[in-house]
């Protein structure tokens, strides 16, 4: 699977590009929150990794083994936490920032143990090469989404 062709910009990122399709819903609040998708013959774990009320949140993606969601069951919100942190554990992910839950800007990044670490770093490489871009805007939004996750 190519990750980098995961998201696209202005799509739902519960359905980061059109091509996603067979959306499960596993937790939800006003959107769906964790779930999977499929692109192609790939099963797309996503999760909303931080969300900061005033319009921008994190969401990470990741590839899961061949069926390994099917009728999975989870007795609550901290079994599918848990569920969650170790699929990502260890892995390459893909990191989406939006605005109003529209994607504005994605990217892959290695997640080592901690899930809300790896989206940290991930918006401060984006703060980064947005700077030297000299995407002013595109490098507000990462600040804005930082500083509200380091608050």
């Amino acid at each position: 699977m190519n990750l980098d062709s995961v998201a696209k910009a202005g799509c739902y990122p519960w359905k980061p590009q059109v091509g996603a399709t067979d959306l499960d819903v596993w937790h939800k609040y006003e959107v769906p929150l964790t779930g999977t998708f499929r692109l192609g013959a790939t099963t797309m774990l996503f999760t909303q990794v931080y969300d900061s009320f005033q319009g921008f949140a994190v969401w990470a993606y990741v590839c899961l083994p061949h069926d390994t969601a099917d009728g999975l069951l989870f007795s609550s919100v901290d079994d599918l936490t848990s569920y969650v942190d170790a699929a990502f554990s260890e892995k390459e992910a893909v990191f989406v920032l939006t605005h109003n839950d529209r994607i504005t800007r994605w990217g892959r990044h290695e997640v080592a143990d901690d899930l809300l670490k790896a989206a940290a770093e991930f918006l401060e490489t984006l703060t980064q090469s947005q700077s030297a871009e000299g995407r002013v805007e595109a490098q507000f939004a990462a600040i804005a989404a930082s500083e509200l996750l380091y608050a």
